[in-house]
């Protein structure tokens, strides 16, 4: 006799019932009436019934719960689903048991089994069980708002099981559950970082749009707060009594600087263009507070500031623009029509744009030149400048047999290159 089926029976005394009930399950699965096989009469089917029961029930419950992953329904489409759906009528099969502790017994496992699943990938939901993996009670556990636990499982694709109605079930593993609690920990609001730093909610939002902050989800990274923090901090110098020349970051913001000059402002201290000074009981205090500005400076650097906006806000139009790239309107339609020069107004019935930002127009010449001045400083005739250009080794990005622009014109870069080389 196989050892096994010694050991169920004369051992462990195991009602051959319960055996049959296990081999059954076994060799049919759920889906071929394994309680109606279970009551075979015949000799061979009987045999091999508890032979594959006892293989179930001698490491119990091990080889019990190996053998519920093995007849378990697989779903399709979700890795998350329903106990009663993976074991269909289960719960009634196993009713069907006559004995009463071998009943309770694999009630007890098959209840133990869901439990364990739910920290794997391929996790299973039961009302009998209650879910400690969910995002709600995870939310509970840490103090968090269940939207916030329900985005971050979202952006992991962490399982997920969709009900009918459109709700989420997530299930998540305790070491997922473990990462997710400290990346949300290093996440705080706009309105944490503000109360950090000292600084109104839109001057943070513009440091973070600046990537002075770094954004975390909805929210931002908390240790770039300490670091933007520390860098300023870094910078100011101490002073013992504070002078009424000095007055507050917090108030210099609000007396002098709009809220769009935040980044501005801020990377000015950090080039040393404004001063800043701290008392020697700052780590007590926030950024707003406890550095001091000196106003006069302020407004000189904000002077500059505005004047050099205004000049780079400036409309021209294309006569002045020609005048400025010293070549002829036409061939300021045709940077236009090539994507060159981008206007901002257009009159109508007009042949091309009229106007375009100053500072636009001094980008492009940052950018290129015209071939005809290079060629004119080299001594080279206008007709073979196309083919000298590529023979020193500049990049003409446009023509009249490149793209039909009116006029050839090199990028500045290439030039600056070939000239090292040649050095």
């Amino acid at each position: 006799m196989d050892p096994r089926i010694w050991k169920s029976l004369y051992v462990d005394r195991v009602d051959p019932d319960v055996l049959m009930w296990m081999g059954s399950l076994a060799k049919h699965g759920l889906q071929g009436k394994p309680g109606k096989r279970a009551s075979s009469k015949q000799v061979q089917e009987i045999a091999e019934f508890i032979e594959l029961g006892s293989a179930a029930a001698v490491e119990w419950p091990k080889e019990f719960h190996a053998l519920l992953s093995r007849i378990r329904i697989p779903q399709t489409g979700a890795n998350i689903a329903l106990a009663s759906s993976a074991f269909p009528a289960f719960a009634k099969r196993i009713r069907s048991i006559r004995d009463a502790d071998w009943r309770a017994r694999i009630e007890i496992e098959f209840l133990a089994y869901i439990r364990n699943t739910q920290g794997q990938e391929s996790a299973l939901l039961s009302r009998q069980i209650r879910s400690t993996s969910n995002a709600k009670l995870i939310a509970g556990r840490h103090g968090l708002s269940v939207d916030r636990i329900k985005r971050v499982a979202s952006q992991n694709a962490l399982p997920v099981r969709v009900t009918e109605g459109g709700r989420k079930r997530y299930v998540i593993a305790p070491e997922i559950e473990e990462r997710m609690i400290k990346e949300l920990g290093d996440e705080v609001s706009t309105k944490h970082a503000s109360a950090v730093l000292g600084l109104h909610p839109t001057r943070i939002t513009a440091l973070r749009s600046a990537q002075e902050l770094s954004a975390l989800g909805r929210g931002i990274r908390l240790a770039s707060i300490r670091i933007f923090k520390d860098q300023i901090l870094a910078l100011a110098t101490l002073v013992e009594s504070r002078s009424d020349r000095w007055v507050s970051l917090s108030k210099a913001l609000k007396a002098c600087i709009p809220r769009t000059m935040t980044a501005e402002f801020f990377q000015a201290i950090k080039t040393r263009q404004i001063e800043v000074k701290c008392t020697t009981h700052l780590p007590s205090q926030t950024l707003g507070e406890g550095l001091l500005i000196l106003p006069d400076q302020v407004l000189a650097w904000l002077a500059t500031r505005r004047t050099v906006q205004r000049c780079s806000d400036l409309k021209l139009d294309i006569t002045h623009v020609a005048k400025a790239l010293g070549v002829k309107p036409d061939v300021v339609r045709s940077l236009v029509l090539k994507g060159f020069l981008t206007p901002i107004d257009t009159r109508a019935n007009a042949r091309a744009p009229q106007y375009f930002h100053r500072r636009d127009i001094d980008r492009f010449q940052e950018a290129f030149t015209s071939l005809k001045s290079l060629a004119a400083e080299a001594g080279i005739a206008p007709k073979q400048a196309p083919s000298w250009a590529r023979h020193v080794g500049y990049e003409v990005v446009s023509g009249p047999t490149i793209d039909g622009c009116r006029q050839y014109f090199v990028r500045k870069a290439e030039i600056r290159k070939t000239a090292r080389l040649a050095s």
